[in-house]
């Protein structure tokens, strides 16, 4: 009986022995640790990249929020000086 399983392990599996089958089985268990090894490397690097992303988007809405500051200043400026110029002139400007 016990060829006959054998027998039966070595057509399915294509290994000779039982020991085969024990060697095989320690490299599987070493390839799943390492894929579990790696997918978690890749997990923890994905979520550092993506808290990078965030964090360049933000100083970059930021610089965006400074610009528009500095455009509604310089016209605000634009505007008061037209102001100033009218009386002295008679000339209205409007800004686009």
């Amino acid at each position: 009986m016990k060829w006959f399983f054998t027998n039966m392990l070595s057509q399915i599996t294509g290994l000779k022995t039982i020991d085969h089958v024990h060697e095989m089985k320690q490299m599987m268990i070493k390839v799943e640790t390492g894929v579990l090894a790696t997918a978690e490397a890749w997990k923890t690097g994905t979520a550092h990249f993506t808290a990078a992303i965030r964090l360049e988007k933000s100083r970059i809405d930021n610089v965006y929020q400074l610009l528009d500051l500095h455009k509604q200043s310089t016209e605000s400026l634009q505007r008061l000086l037209m102001l100033i110029e009218q009386p002295v002139t008679g000339y209205v400007w409007y800004p686009e």
